[in-house]
């Protein structure tokens, strides 16, 4: 296991202590449930410009960061104490990933923001979320929502109706992978 994913999951359960940022109760169940379906992503992740929308704790985002230094990471997130949480990270592992302190409507309304690959997790995707997010997609862009299997059956209706192709891929430990790709 990569030496960095250990680091983090250190560093989020000693700050979790602090400032309640996550449910995970320890390092096993944080890659059991967090760290190891985020992975499982990485072969659907398109090279370039990524978004993680209210990234809370960092999973999938740091997760994925560290896999794959590859892509330029934006990890958004609207509570301040997460978003210094999330620039410690970036800092103390040291990660090449930009933190954002905003809520999702009001950054995906700049029409200058096109994302190669946007992520969401543990946030709950609306109708105008979603239009809002497909429109921040490149061209053959994708949407990856990481979800338990109820609430995937509707959010794949939300999908369709935003006009992407949709596909499912079952990850560890009961996590849906909805993958949406804009056409």
């Amino acid at each position: 296991m990569n030496q960095k994913l250990r680091d983090y999951a250190k560093l989020l359960l000693s700050e979790n202590r602090r400032f309640n940022l996550t449910s995970f109760k320890n390092e096993e169940e944080l890659f059991k449930v967090g760290i190891d379906p985020s992975l499982q992503a990485i072969d659907f992740i398109k090279k370039g410009k990524c978004l993680d929308i209210g990234s809370g704790s960092g999973i999938p985002a740091i997760p994925l960061a560290i896999s794959d230094e590859e892509n330029a990471w934006t990890l958004l997130e609207a509570n301040h104490k997460k978003a210094s949480f999330l620039l410690k990270c970036a800092l103390e592992l040291p990660l090449k990933i930009e933190i954002i302190n905003q809520n999702a409507e009001a950054f995906l309304k700049d029409k200058e923001n096109f994302f190669d690959t946007i992520t969401l997790r543990q946030v709950k995707l609306t109708d105008r979320l979603c239009k809002m997010v497909v429109n921040s997609l490149k061209n053959k862009g994708v949407f990856l929502i990481f979800t338990g299997i109820l609430t995937s059956l509707n959010y794949k209706d939300i999908l369709l109706k935003c006009g992407v192709k949709v596909s499912t891929k079952e990850l560890k430990n009961k996590v849906v992978l909805l993958i949406a790709k804009k056409i």
